[in-house]
């Protein structure tokens, strides 16, 4: 078999333009009528590089998702490529292309990742360059919310920038639905709240758990603020994420608000669509609006998250997807996937232990559950309140039932199944706390986990030829056969992790099920 090809190119700033750098593993010359023609792909990679990818994290099916790192080794040992120094590469793409041979078509090359470059170095400069790259979850590993109150709200007047107290403390952002949020007083002049930098379809205010009258809402601020309010009652602004009171609170103020028109605008996937926006990524480049659509007709729940602190993106969209089993990857164009742990399904394709390369397979412990072992009961926390109350900070004619749930954070759907406990003596519980806010829906979520997680579950690890792993990507199901362990007939398990080693031309695939 030949030795596969790769391409690798890098976008660097060069002069006053940005350019892109072409190398390759053995040279590589485009044809005339190819995209890009008579392009020249230099004969400097001494590594094409490593890159590990994980839907959660090592050997994980649970919790937030990671950036990966990688990096490709090119030799400079005479100096062709010293000018590189002086580039700018940092936050830019590089593109790895993989041939079947030295002497395939430039059309056949298959993109098997797309990063984004950290720095060049050197651990012996005299003999090459380091390009450190990783994956594009990191371009969202940072806040979410830039904008600032300005302090500037010192007296009476349509604005809500806060005052010399409020300055420089981000703006709240609420997404989806959310239950009883500290409102930031925006103009404690005009007693304007704000619950959102940005629209919002519908605000409920409370006066220390007792709720206030809703009136008029209004287009603007200025009419917000110019609008005559009875005492008990609020008006809105929903264009801005506003309210106004019409009196002096006794109590501390809380609001239950919804962001997203309709209740499937406020499901998981849709809710990460916008939390994407937000960051500037939208549009078909930015997001696999396909995998976001399919996450949303399996995981059909409210979730709600409140933010008035500087959060990561990659943060709050991981806990937001976390509570439906969910996870964000970038695909191999770079655009942002969504998906949902499930029981296996459909398999794309089969693997032997003739597939797989000597010697290479592993089981591994799930770090699921405590000792990877089955667990006899789920725990699932829901309907976040996102200002706990005590009874002195509560009006005397608040109901039981709601001073009840504004003392605690959080509401629990408790799920078991006694008969794992006798097979497995030290069964773990397992808790999931997730944004989920309605109580059926709990109830059947934590009815979904103890399915998954009540029953044998496997991880396996184990390294197979590149070019026969396209199929298996991330979140894919695969079918592994073995002639022991029960796998006789075949066990259907997800990918859940690809190590890509492409000097070796291997790529290490982790599956669970």
């Amino acid at each position: 078999m030949n030795a596969p090809e790769y391409l690798i190119e890098i976008a660097a700033w060069v002069g006053d333009a940005e350019k892109v750098l072409r190398v390759a593993t053995c040279g590589y010359n485009t044809g005339p009528g190819d995209n890009p023609a008579n392009a020249h792909y230099l004969d400097v990679v001494a590594d094409p590089g490593s890159f590990v990818r994980h839907l959660f994290g090592p050997a994980r099916t649970t919790g937030r998702s990671e950036v990966s790192y990688g990096e490709i080794q090119l030799s400079n040992a005479n100096g062709e490529l010293d000018g590189w120094i002086d580039y700018g590469f940092d936050g830019r793409t590089v593109l790895v292309k993989r041939l079947s041979s030295r002497r395939a078509p430039y059309s056949s090359a298959i993109t098997v990742l797309r990063g984004t470059v950290e720095r060049l170095d050197a651990d012996n400069a005299w003999l090459g360059f380091r390009l450190r790259f990783y994956d594009r979850r990191r371009s969202i590993d940072k806040p979410i919310q830039e904008t600032v109150y300005a302090g500037t709200t010192v007296s009476a007047g349509p604005t809500a920038e806060g005052n010399l107290d409020l300055k420089d403390s981000v703006k709240p952002l609420c997404f989806g639905h959310c239950l009883n949020v500290p409102p930031a007083l925006a103009n404690a002049f005009d007693l304007i709240y704000q619950v959102h930098d940005g629209a919002v379809s519908s605000i409920a205010v409370y006066d220390g758990g007792v709720p206030l009258t809703l009136g008029v809402n209004h287009a603007n601020i200025a009419a917000l603020q110019a609008a005559t309010i009875r005492s008990g009652r609020f008006d809105t602004c929903l264009a801005l994420g506003l309210f106004r009171l019409g009196g002096s609170p006794a109590f501390v103020v809380t609001a239950d608000v919804r962001e997203g028109a309709t209740a499937a605008a406020r499901y998981p996937g849709a809710v990460v669509r916008r939390m994407l926006a937000k960051m500037g990524l939208a549009g078909s480049g930015n997001v696999n609006v396909a995998s976001f659509t399919t996450l949303d007709a399996s995981a059909q729940m409210e979730v709600g998250i409140w933010l008035d602190a500087q959060t990561a993106g990659l943060s709050a969209m991981g806990d937001v997807l976390a509570s439906v089993g969910g996870w964000i990857i970038p695909g191999a164009d770079g655009a942002f996937e969504a998906g949902r742990l499930l029981t296996p399904g459909v398999p794309v394709g089969a693997i032997s232990d003739d597939d797989m390369l000597k010697d290479s397979l592993g089981i591994i412990t799930s770090t699921d559950t405590d000792g990877g072992l089955p667990a006899w009961r789920v725990v699932l926390e829901y309907a976040r309140n996102w200002q706990v109350q005590d009874d002195a900070q509560l009006g005397g004619c608040v109901e039981m039932a709601r001073r009840a749930f504004l003392a605690a954070e959080m509401r629990e759907e408790k799920i078991e199944n006694d008969a794992v406990r006798v097979k497995h003596l030290l069964a773990p519980e397992m808790r999931v706390s997730t944004f989920i806010v309605d109580q059926e829906a709990a109830e059947a979520e934590a009815d979904r986990w103890l399915d998954l997680y009540s029953v044998r579950r496997d991880i396996l690890s184990f390294a197979m030829n590149h070019a026969d792993a396209d199929a298996f990507q991330l979140g894919k199901t695969v079918k592994i056969v073995l002639p022991r362990w029960g796998y006789e007939a075949g066990r259907n398990m997800v990918v859940i992790g690809r190590e890509e080693t492409l000097r070796d031309y291997t790529v290490t695939l982790t599956v669970w099920g």
